[in-house]
């Protein structure tokens, strides 16, 4: 799918491009409505974007003119109109949806509600196109059985007053185990059910001479599998006491299959077939209808426990085989009337209506128990599947997403309990949450998987400098997390992260960025720091090879720099895989180089191109000092191994002066330029303060204050 975004704010424009790539939608951008219609105007460019998203306040013309614009051209294909709006500016909205927008998404723009408004849009284009496509399909079947009687894609049977059959194409023999129809009854021929019959008399009984048509669809047994036949009875002779009718029918079988295919593909999830997320909320509602009274409705929340141990351990491809695993135990554990819905990976939430708690509770402990007792073996090794479950109660007039979140929390409960346990949630659970870890711990991690599931990590650059041209010779990427306060660093949160097993997914993250930035930006060159378990990952080689296909990067244009202390445990198997990527093209530079105690066995084992010194030993390099001796050596030692040098932390001039004297090939430090944003725009905002971040990025990640 191919989307024209329209908007002149930068950040608005590079967060919605970023959600818009992810969800596997190519983007052409425009910074005004005028220069979008000339686009939209040269040729054959028009058809090229099916879904078009347009700030409503552009300068010039703005959202509302432009859709009126784009639906005034009719002669051409009409795209999916999403507007892109600022809070509080209903009476606009209300103008833009009047003018022809389909759907509209408010700024600042929220990665989760963005996503969510791509999948109504894709579902609805999809939709449309096949309705377009199975009209334009009947319509063409139905003209040529007007012109063709005996055309063998179509069944045609003509039949008088008494139902009797005057001529049939042979196309209706397939419908009926009777050799010649002639002579026959239509209904006992064709349409032997009684229900059938009813409405096909009382079609005939109520048509005059001059009256239209009426239709029926029938399913035919006759020789072969069933068939969908759509069935038109109308009237050719004029004469009353004459009548002649014309039945026609056309096989709509694939036409239905396919039908009921997309509906099953639109809320299915591909993998396990269960519900996915565009269902929960109807399944929910239509729960909340039956509380009553006494009756009452549930909500469970399943989490399974270690599932990212299998995908790490066995391959993704196992882990798919023990979800699917667990769909079809779920489904045979739970009552036919409850719903069970994917909402993530390892994350499932079943609604059970009319289930009292007691009752609720005892679908809960079934289905705790029937996933332990489940056996998973993949090559030789054995995994237990467990799951933390919740369970909120629901209530009248109660909103759905206090429901879920309650539910949510308490199953987050039974993993801080110890796993594979069963929580009942009250009201409190929001005060007493957490026993074993801090609500400030869950935030981080809620904080840090949003923003690995929607890309909002930023890259923040640094130069290096090339001390021989005084030119950048690369920059080295920083990461950083949007929050209330601006941004924070990996110092604020790295340790939440190793906590919760994340480190190798921000690494795949910061892999991910850096690659998008080097594709839209072919004079860079980037270092990026990954941490030690990343290194150590067999799956690494393969990630990157993908990562670097998918954008078409040269690998050489991507500098890994490894922590020296990192690696002391592993360094055997770090050597083995930086060897083979180095033969492919990737380079590898030492970080914090003298900070730990391996520093010459990494020197002697790795295929390194640079080192970089730890800032540390920048600090007090007068002449005859130990800093300048160590420095020294460590210079003398890289150029008989052929490595380049970069000194860390330069931030004054004598610093400077003290790195070139000693012959050190980069310089990096505040002095040479700081850290910034690839574009730095914040400042620039018309809707935020100076130098803050999206507004819907801080909600759905701050901390409180």
């Amino acid at each position: 799918m191919n989307a024209l975004l329209i908007e002149d704010h930068v950040p608005t424009a590079e967060l919605l491009s970023r959600v818009l790539r992810r969800s596997g939608i190519a983007v052409t951008r425009c910074g005004d409505a005028e220069s979008a219609m000339e686009l939209l105007l040269q040729g054959s460019k028009w058809g090229n974007f099916s879904l078009i998203l347009v700030d409503i306040g552009l300068p010039g013309r703005d959202g509302i003119t432009f859709s009126q614009w784009v639906r005034e051209q009719r002669q051409l294909v009409q795209p999916y109109l999403v507007i892109v709006t600022g809070q509080g500016r209903e009476e606009a909205l209300a103008k833009a949806l009047a003018a022809g927008a389909n759907d509209y998404i408010e700024k600042p723009v929220e990665p989760k509600n963005l996503s969510l408004r791509l999948a109504i849009a894709k579902e609805h284009m999809t939709s449309h196109h096949e309705r377009q496509l199975l009209r334009s399909q009947l319509d063409d079947e139905q003209e040529m059985v007007g012109v063709l009687f005996d055309t063998a894609g179509a069944f045609l049977v003509a039949f008088d007053n008494s139902a009797q059959i005057k001529k049939f194409n042979p196309a209706c023999q397939n419908l009926t185990p009777k050799a010649d129809l002639n002579g026959e009854s239509l209904y006992e021929s064709l349409f032997p059910e009684p229900e059938i019959q009813e409405i096909i008399a009382s079609g005939l009984g109520s048509k005059t001479p001059d009256s239209g048509e009426f239709h029926v669809e029938v399913i035919h047994t006759g020789h072969n599998c069933p068939q969908h036949v759509e069935w038109t009875f109308r009237r050719i002779s004029r004469r009353p006491d004459e009548s002649l009718w014309i039945a026609s029918g056309a096989d709509v079988t694939s036409h239905r299959l396919a039908a009921e295919k997309l509906t099953r593909a639109a809320e299915r999830d591909p993998l396990t077939q269960l519900y996915n997320r565009t269902h929960l909320e109807p399944a929910l509602e239509e729960a909340a209808l039956l509380c009553n009274g006494e009756a009452t409705s549930a909500v469970l929340c399943v989490d399974l426990d270690h599932f990212k141990t299998v995908n790490d351990t066995a391959g993704h491809a196992a882990g798919d085989e023990m979800l699917k695993l667990v769909a079809t135990t779920l489904v045979s554990t739970v009552r036919p009337s409850d719903t069970i819905v994917r909402t993530g990976g390892d994350e499932f939430v079943i609604i059970l209506p009319k289930a009292p708690p007691l009752q609720a509770r005892e679908i809960a402990e079934r289905v705790r128990s029937s996933l332990a007792a489940l056996a998973f073996t993949v090559d030789g090794t054995s995994f237990s599947i467990t799951a933390s479950i919740g369970i909120a109660m629901m209530e009248p007039n109660r909103p759905a997403k206090d429901i879920l979140e309650l539910a949510d929390a308490a199953s987050y409960s039974s993993k801080t309990k110890g796993r594979n346990k069963v929580t009942t949630s009250n009201q409190k659970d929001f005060q007493t949450l957490g026993e074993a870890e801090s609500p400030e711990d869950r935030l981080w991690y809620q904080r840090i998987v949003t923003a690995i599931d929607y890309h909002t990590f930023d890259l923040w650059l640094q130069p290096i400098i090339a001390l021989s041209t005084d030119e950048t010779a690369f920059s080295e990427a920083l990461l950083r997390l949007p929050s209330s306060s601006g941004w924070d660093s990996p110092a604020s949160f790295l340790h939440h992260a190793r906590r919760h097993n994340l480190l190798v997914d921000i690494d795949r993250a910061v892999i991910d960025s850096a690659l998008d930035i080097l594709q839209t930006h072919p004079t860079l060159v980037l270092s990026i720091n990954l941490t030690g378990v990343t290194i150590s990952d067999p799956r690494l080689p393969e990630f990157l090879r993908q990562a670097t296909r998918r954008t078409a990067v040269s690998p050489s244009r991507l500098i890994i720099e490894i922590t020296e202390s990192d690696l002391i445990h592993d360094l055997d198997r770090v050597s083995m895989i930086l060897r083979d990527l180095s033969r492919e093209g990737y380079r590898f530079a030492l970080d914090d180089f003298g900070e730990g105690y391996s520093a010459f066995a990494c020197l002697r084992n790795l295929p390194l191109e640079i080192v970089k010194i730890d800032g540390s030993f920048t600090n007090q390099l007068a002449i005859g000092s130990p800093n300048h001796a160590f420095m020294k050596a460590i210079r003398e030692l890289t150029t008989m191994l052929n490595i380049s040098c970069v000194a860390e932390r330069v931030e004054c001039q004598s610093d400077l002066d003290h790195v070139r004297a000693l012959g050190m090939d980069y310089a990096q430090g505040f002095l040479l330029g700081h850290p910034e944003p690839l574009h730095p725009h914040f400042s620039t905002s018309r809707n935020l303060a100076p130098n803050q971040p999206p507004a819907a990025i801080l909600r759905s990640l701050s901390l409180p204050a």
